[in-house]
């Protein structure tokens, strides 16, 4: 496997754990190029203002991610991406939560867990296959 490729499988994969253990009322914030959870503090708000964290920023991280999931055609890959699939939605519906006072907000993340389903269905036919075939 090309080592670059093998990277940015990894870089998916903990981006993808990391939207699954999101829980209500925590926040996305984007730090070495990953994705991490802003914990609670009395100086949140003003730590994401200092490094210009947004709804804006980690959303469209997160499309970029599914993106570049759609471009990997190596089907071993996808199944170890597939793994996350689950505890991602599940992540994003947490997400949606804490944002449900925003209603662009809460769109655009439903938004995602619908493109994540369609990212999900053809990698779990091709498991489907392989199964079938054993």
């Amino acid at each position: 496997m090309d080592i670059i490729l093998e990277e940015l499988v990894d870089k998916i994969i903990i981006n993808l754990k990391i939207i699954g253990i999101l829980q209500v009322n925590e926040k996305l914030c984007i730090r070495k190029g990953n994705l991490q959870i802003d914990q609670e503090s009395n100086i949140r708000s003003i730590k994401r203002w200092l490094f210009r964290d947004s709804r804006d920023n980690f959303l469209h991280y997160i499309k970029d991610l599914f993106r570049k999931i759609q471009c990997i055609e190596n089907k071993k890959d996808l199944e170890r991406i597939s793994l996350e699939f689950e505890k991602t939605e599940l992540g994003l519906e947490n997400l949606k939560i804490t944002y449900s006072h925003d209603p662009v907000t809460t769109a655009t993340i439903e938004n995602l867990v619908t493109k994540l389903k369609e990212i999900k269905l053809p990698a779990l036919n091709n498991n489907n296959q392989k199964i079938q075939q054993k």
